[in-house]
C-alpha cells in the first residue's frame, strides 16, 4: 500500500472502516541512500493529506497525526518549544 496515492488510501479506508485514525507513517531523507529532504518532505505532506481527505470524507471521529525531527535534513535547525511558545509557558505546571 502507498499511502501517497489516494486510490490505496480510499481502498484502506473502505475495508477497515475507522473510526479512529493514528497517523505514524513517514518517510526519512536519504533513506538507505535514495531520495533528497524534498522529496521526503512532499511524501510526507501529500500521504497525510491523502489520509486526512479519506478520513474526513467518510466521517472519522478523531484522527492524531505525529511528525518525528528524523524527516527534516541532519543539518536543519530545530526551533524549541519554548521558541514558539515562550520559556515560561508551562511554568505553572511544574511544582
Amino acid at each position: 500500500m502507498d499511502l501517497s496515492r489516494a486510490e490505496d488510501v480510499a481502498r484502506m479506508f473502505d475495508e477497515a472502516q475507522p473510526q479512529i485514525v493514528i497517523h505514524l507513517a513517514a518517510t526519512v531523507a536519504n533513506q538507505q541512500g535514495r531520495g533528497t529532504s524534498a522529496e521526503s518532505f512532499c511524501n510526507n505532506v501529500l500521504m497525510t493529506t491523502q489520509l486526512m481527505e479519506a478520513a474526513g470524507r467518510r466521517g472519522v471521529e478523531k484522527m492524531v497525526c505525529l511528525g518525528s525531527a528524523s524527516s527534516y535534513p541532519a543539518n536543519a535547525s530545530m526551533p524549541s518549544f519554548s521558541d514558539w511558545y515562550g520559556a515560561n509557558t508551562f511554568s505553572r505546571f511544574v511544582t
